[in-house]
């Protein structure tokens, strides 16, 4: 029978590696280079511990020099509190009080840019999520018995955790994952939030981030070892469906490193940091519903294959900051066709501030998600324009400038942009007009009032030109922290620096209405702003409510009433100019019962307060666009119902408008009842605007 005999390996031989000579690193071919690169990636993939591991090696070698030192003063935001189930540590038993102070800092890395569906996979803990959010732990404290630990991260994610509880919670989780760590104590996930910023005062700490250098380092040894690759899309126009076809061979099968934008007439692909164009052969719609319903690029053989026109990869989807969207009653205006019935200057100040912000947020959305030094350079002048605009646009009118997470990337787009030429000893305090405002405008958002009235008094007292404006969004944070007569003062400036900046006065009248012995300030505020406002308004309507019910407790009946009639009267202008009335306050509930009998009293109120039904018609209003703040309607929702696709079917895309293409609907039914309602005269200027822009 054959058997097989062992032989010494000949060190000639083709088929065996040659045991007395090991290769080095620069004597591998480029197929042998891949296999070592794929196998490390695999192992690397198969135990995710071992690239900790690699990293502890390397950082082990790395000197003092190699980082900053930085002393960072971390910002209160809000408190966990919970407590010690197990223990390994006799300082802390069973049932020792916890507090997590959750606090941020710019200086903290931001997490790394990733899609929505990356965080939420590392909400859902997912084993292959690798969205992280980096956290500064601050050292432990002992205040009553209580352990005291600080959180810290970075401004972008707190926000998020501000207005999204899954996030929140996903922070939190995070945090007592530390704090269990470095106290060797096992916390209950069953805890209190105390109405508190924080529990006691968080403490400076020292902080060491790596130099650019360093990493910069790693990056060029990188580059000079690995095979030169050349974007050459391959692009194919296909009539028949109305789509471009694109074919980009990629370096690796990694599909992490890199990610795709589209705009209407350009992909940009962002592949390890640097961000390219594809210029497209035809504009594409990309508000199409066939757009929207694709996923995510394919990826085979290393090659990319992406499909622009009528239907293109997943274009990325921005989140806008809850609280940053209001419903903006000149939206109403707009959108019922009454824009000319009104000469309102206000209305005419929100529609250019609108306008504007639409721009600029536009230009934004044009600009790489990153934050790389050669991406930045390449799109400065795109950067420091769209940020420029939207800050100018949210001083002309905040209502018309909400905040986004794609606004926030932009922010540190715009701070590591104007500080790059800038020699390192003059960075920290370093600002410019613009980017004090663009950080007041996030404070704000963020209800970070403290830090926002810091920002914009550094402002007013560098800058002699700020608009009126400037202070009344500085009272409104004194106001909000109940500050009044600081608040008061500010207003007060506001109408020193522009006194037809009438609003000043409404906020006046109804901040002496909340105080003690101050009705008078009242009435005189109040009547400033029906002298210096504008009929058609909300606040024309609440001013005369309030003086009526002012100057009835002055017994001055006759005088008293007829306030309440005007109040009618432009209730009723109101509700024809908008659709809708005004709402109910306790001061307009307080004057119908001072002037109509019991019955009629009780009929008005019932009719002016919040339906339920009322308010899911204004949701719906507000998901189909026709009140949004700075966008076109939504391709994925039905702009009457608010429905994600035909009636029906459940896998067929929403239908276009075929007269303007710009605003999307379920079924027939819904179109004609939303055409009657306040498509018709917004069909013409969307028809209208797309001829302008076709021209030119």
């Amino acid at each position: 029978m054959p058997i097989l005999e062992l032989v010494p390996d000949e060190p000639t031989t083709p088929f065996l590696l040659d045991a007395t000579k090991k290769p080095t690193l620069e004597q591998l071919t480029r197929e042998e280079h891949e296999a070592l690169m794929d196998a490390i990636a695999s192992q690397i993939a198969q135990d995710p511990a071992s690239m900790t591991r690699l990293v502890q090696k390397y950082m082990s070698v790395a000197t003092k020099r190699d980082f900053n030192t930085i002393n960072v003063q971390p910002q209160a935001g809000f408190v966990c509190k919970t407590r010690v189930v197990t223990s390994k540590n006799k300082k802390y038993p069973v049932n020792t009080a916890v507090y997590i102070n959750i606090c941020h800092a710019a200086s903290i890395p931001a997490p790394p840019l990733s899609t929505e569906k990356e965080i939420q996979k590392a909400l859902n803990a997912e084993p292959d999520a690798y969205y992280k959010v980096p956290l500064n732990m601050g050292k432990e404290r002992v205040d009553g018995g209580a352990l005291i630990m600080d959180a810290c991260i970075h401004m972008q994610p707190y926000l998020r955790s501000e207005r999204d509880l899954d996030f929140r919670l996903y922070i939190l989780e995070l945090s007592m994952e530390y704090v269990e760590e470095i106290a060797h104590v096992k916390l209950s996930r069953e805890f209190t939030m105390p109405s508190i910023a924080s529990k006691g005062a968080i403490p400076a700490r020292l902080l060491r981030l790596p130099k650019p250098s360093l990493l910069t380092a790693v990056k060029s040894e990188f580059s000079m070892n690995h095979v030169e690759w050349k974007l050459e899309p391959k692009i194919k126009v296909d009539k028949e469906n109305e789509m471009v076809n694109v074919i980009i061979r990629m370096p690796d099968k990694n599909s992490s490193s890199w990610t795709i934008d589209i705009t209407t007439n350009k992909i940009i692909l962002n592949l390890q940091g640097k961000s390219m164009d594809i210029p497209l052969p035809n504009e594409i719609d990309i508000h199409h519903p066939r757009f929207a319903a694709v996923q995510a690029p394919t990826t085979t053989n290393n090659e990319v294959a992406t499909a622009s026109g009528a239907t293109a990869t997943e274009e990325y989807q921005d989140r806008f900051l809850e609280g940053s969207q209001r419903i903006v009653p000149y939206d109403l205006l707009e959108a019922r066709g009454n824009a000319d019935k009104s000469d309102d200057p206000d209305a005419k100040i929100y529609r250019e501030a609108k306008e504007m912000f639409r721009k600029g947020y536009e230009l934004c959305m044009t600009i790489p998600r990153s934050l790389e030094d050669d991406v930045l350079e390449k799109y400065e002048e795109d950067i420091k324009t769209a940020s420029e605009t939207m800050v100018d646009a949210w001083i002309m009118d905040d209502k018309a400038a909400p905040m986004s997470e794609r606004i926030l990337i932009l922010g540190q787009q715009y701070e590591k942009v104007l500080l790059k030429n800038i020699p390192e000893e003059q960075k920290e305090g370093f600002f410019v007009k613009d980017s004090l405002l663009f950080s007041a405008w996030i404070l704000l958002v963020g209800r970070q009032f403290k830090h926002c009235i810091t920002t914009l008094s550094l402002a007013i007292d560098t800058y002699a030109d700020l608009p009126a404006r400037v202070f009344f969004l500085r009272a409104s944070c004194y106001l909000s922290l109940g500050k009044l007569r600081l608040g008061i003062k500010d207003l007060e400036k506001a109408l020193e620096r522009d006194p037809k900046f009438s609003i000043a006065y409404f906020v006046l009248g109804s901040v002496y209405l909340s105080m003690e012995n101050e009705r008078e300030n009242a009435i005189k505020n109040y009547k400033l702003y029906l002298q210096n406002g504008h009929a058609d308004t909300n606040d024309s309507v609440h001013a005369l409510y309030a003086l009526s019910v002012l100057v009835n407790h002055k017994k001055r009946k006759n005088e008293a009433h007829e306030y309440y009639v005007k109040a009618k009267l432009a209730e009723e202008r109101f509700r024809e100019l908008y659709g809708a009335h005004t709402g109910l306050s306790e001061t307009k509930r307080d004057a119908i019962r001072a002037h109509e009998s019991e019955a009629e009293a009780q009929k008005l109120i019932s009719s002016y307060a919040p339906k339920k039904q009322s308010d899911q018609k204004m949701q719906q209003l507000i998901q189909s666009g026709i009140l949004n703040n700075s966008y076109p309607p939504n391709p994925k929702h039905c702009s009457h119902c608010n429905a994600t696709h035909v009636k029906d079917k459940p896998d067929t895309p929403l239908l276009a408008c075929g007269a303007c293409r710009s605003i999307w609907y379920c079924s027939r039914e819904c179109q004609v009842a939303d055409f009657k309602a306040s498509h018709k005269a917004q069909c013409k200027q969307f028809q209208a605007a797309k001829t302008t822009a076709e021209q030119k």
